[in-house]
């Protein structure tokens, strides 16, 4: 069989490394396939999808100049062709310019038997600021079946009746990454809903068990964790600040620990030192291995304002650790309240320290929860069946 995937970008994020965990547990199972990049560095790309047994790698050129900064062009064509882009994008609007590139860029003419938009559009301001084009690529290619799948909130995303009419009509079939976004995509689009399913992402189980086991990162004493891209708007690094600041004030005793990069670094280090958390927020930056930091915690907390589905969750129960989350779309899909973790009541500090002071008052219920996590192991392993029966068409919406 053979399938084309048409994706973004490789940079960090949750889109990129769900990509990678589905391309992993596809690399021994007989399919052939090809990726197609809006944008990105080839060396950096076949770094990454190194042993994954992938047939080809497209790097399309004009989303590739659509995408990458003036400075970053590298010949003086490209640097007129991005000018020519950036002021008919102001003039037009940036979906209209990018669907105008997409159909004129020559692309194989290969048969493929599955043709998947890996990555969602996002139309939050409107087609004018429109980012995406992953769908645009996916029609151009000719393909049996056409697959398209929506990592977010597609009201996040700024869906509308009218892109789902004019854009996810056209595929044989929608893939959401939870049942509260399902819910969501098919209360805007309610004519696609019969196209409508729930794959949720795949977190590599095999390896995240195996990496688990390097050294163990802390020293004694209460260990909090939360991985994730520092970005404020969606992880809301300013309330696990505020939480950490009311913990603190509590009298409790613990670290904080919070792994990863982004932009707003310079905001959670400010966060630090205006609430003086030196000794109890501690940035630990990007790791390569974040999963020691995971299994070794005693509690993973998610302050995000939304996701639509968590991996790192899963990947925390895969390390043993209870998790306590905002009250985000999947989590009462993931979390068995008071068993693996507890549900805040609402997005604000407050409501996060309620629940994590919880676990300081009754010592056992932490012990009953990674007891429960342990005995129930198997269920937040991998299970890539229902992938394989969804390129094949097995899947019923």
């Amino acid at each position: 069989m053979k399938i084309a995937i048409i994706n973004t970008n490789l940079k960090m994020g949750g889109i990129r490394q769900s990509l990678l965990n589905l391309l992993y547990a596809l690399k021994d199972k007989g399919f052939e396939i090809d990726l197609y990049i809006l944008t990105g560095c080839m060396e950096d790309i076949q770094k990454q999808i190194a042993g994954l047994n992938i047939n080809s790698v497209t790097v399309i050129p004009a989303t590739d100049i659509y995408y990458k900064k003036f400075s970053s062009q590298h010949s003086v064509k490209g640097k007129c062709k991005k000018l020519l882009i950036g002021t008919t994008s102001r003039l037009v609007g940036r979906e209209r310019v990018l669907r105008s590139i997409i159909n004129r860029e020559k692309l194989p003419e290969k048969e493929y038997d599955v043709v998947i938009s890996y990555a969602n559009g996002i139309w939050t301001r409107g087609s004018r600021y429109f980012s995406g084009g992953c769908e645009y690529v996916a029609f151009r290619l000719n393909g049996k079946r056409k697959l398209a799948w929506i990592h977010s909130n597609p009201k996040n995303l700024g869906f509308t009746p009218e892109i789902g009419k004019r854009v996810y009509s056209r595929f044989d079939q929608v893939i959401n990454v939870s049942y509260g976004c399902k819910e969501i995509f098919d209360s805007i689009c309610p004519d696609l809903e019969n196209k409508s399913i729930v794959l949720y992402n795949l977190c590599n189980s095999n390896k995240v068990r195996y990496l688990m086991n390097e050294e163990n990162p802390y020293q004694k004493g209460f260990h909090i964790v939360t991985v994730a891209r520092l970005d404020n708007k969606s992880k809301r690094l300013d309330r696990l600040a505020m939480t950490c600041k009311l913990l603190k004030e509590a009298g409790y005793s613990f670290q904080w620990h919070v792994v990863g990069d982004g932009n707003d670094m310079p905001l959670l280090r400010n966060l630090v030192n205006e609430y003086q958390l030196h000794n109890v927020l501690i940035i630990e930056g990007r790791k390569d291995n974040p999963y020691p930091y995971m299994k070794n915690a005693d509690l993973y907390v998610c302050t995000s304002a939304y996701e639509a589905f968590s991996m790192v969750i899963r990947e925390s129960f895969l390390c043993g650790t209870p998790v306590i989350t905002t009250p985000i779309p999947p989590a009462k899909e993931v979390i068995t309240e008071g068993k693996n973790g507890l549900i805040c009541s609402g997005f604000e500090p407050d409501n996060i320290y309620e629940e994590i002071a919880k676990i300081f008052v009754d010592g056992k219920l932490l012990e009953d929860m990674k007891t429960f996590i342990s005995d129930n192991d198997g269920i937040y392993a991998d299970d890539i069946s229902p992938f394989i029966n969804m390129f094949r068409g097995e899947i019923e919406c």
